[in-house]
């Protein structure tokens, strides 16, 4: 039974919920420079942050600039079926609902203590976020490695599913573990399906790994969803300098045109701002893989419109 009406589900068309069933894949960098190009390239935004530890800040600079707001807008929302007030223009076209521990967690546990009392905040947050979908033309939102509670509020607030995950064999459980969790959920969200999976964290040159990733990732998904032909780069230096620049990738990019070269910076002799030259190559990864999203979401809402019109 849905637990979010069809007029609100209809809102809610263009929801993308990045997740997997493990930490450490990537989720929040891939959440991030998604919604940072699509903003860029014209979309109006709004990313939505439901991880406590609100590293989105972090990337997008907003906790630097004291922007964030522990998750309190969201919260609000939810406890009292009202609109959430993003922080707005983050980027230009992009506003954000923040997270963090304070009010995030506070989240997941009125959640938690409602269900359990068979109350009616389930599929709370995406009511919520209806209330506010027709200003945007996308939504994304970012999920925590824990926190059963919030992430399956995020999959029954989206229309798509967004998955990172390195290949390796034990995020390939974590993989597992989500489309069990998916199925769950469909019995609330019979409209939620995987737009995708992304390889993220792929050291380049390293053909033969690849490969046979996407080889386990088909036998694992078969035609469930396609295999993203764009791949997200290991590039440790630009990682860095991106969160402590609070920058995306294509900005750190950009500046990089003009900053004195890497390796100043290693032997001690910048004088001025040192960005890694790996920096456009990341940049490349995040809009070609950005591309492939924005093609592959527009393919499967002609399937669904021709579908809906037989």
């Amino acid at each position: 039974m849905s637990v979010i009406n069809s007029e609100l589900r209809l809102l809610l068309r263009r929801v993308i919920v990045v997740a997997n069933g493990k930490g450490g894949v990537g989720k929040t960098s891939l959440a991030t420079n998604t919604a940072g190009i699509l903003a860029e390239a014209g979309y109006k935004v709004l990313f939505v942050d439901m991880d406590p530890q609100g590293n989105a800040g972090i990337n997008l600079g907003y906790d630097a600039a004291g922007l964030g707001d522990e998750g309190r807008a969201l919260y609000e929302a939810v406890t009292f079926d009202q609109a959430p007030v993003p922080v707005k223009d983050v980027r230009p076209n992009l506003d954000v609902l923040p997270a963090g521990d304070e009010y995030t967690e506070l989240l997941a546990d009125v959640i938690l203590s409602d269900m359990r009392r068979g109350g009616s905040k389930q599929g709370a947050v995406g009511r919520a976020l209806a209330k506010v979908a027709h200003l945007y033309d996308v939504i994304v939102i970012d999920t925590p490695p824990l926190y059963p509670a919030l992430l399956d509020e995020a999959l029954l607030a989206s229309r798509w599913v967004l998955v990172p995950t390195t290949g390796e064999e034990k995020n390939l459980r974590g993989l597992a573990k989500l489309a069990r969790r998916i199925s769950n959920i469909r019995g609330h969200n019979d409209s939620l399906a995987l737009l995708g999976v992304v390889l993220h964290g792929v050291t380049k040159g390293a053909t033969k790994m690849e490969a046979e990733a996407r080889k386990d990732l088909k036998e694992m998904l078969g035609d469930a969803a396609p295999i993203f032909e764009s791949t997200i780069r290991y590039v440790s230096a630009a990682d860095a300098d991106g969160s402590r620049r609070g920058q995306l990738a294509h900005e750190l990019a950009n500046d990089a045109q003009t900053a004195e070269p890497f390796w100043k910076r290693l032997r001690g002799e910048a004088t001025g701002p040192v960005i890694a030259s790996s920096a456009s190559n990341l940049a490349e990864d995040y809009m070609s893989l950005a591309r492939e999203v924005v093609q592959e979401l527009e393919t499967q809402e002609e399937i669904l419109a021709q579908e809906a019109a037989k």
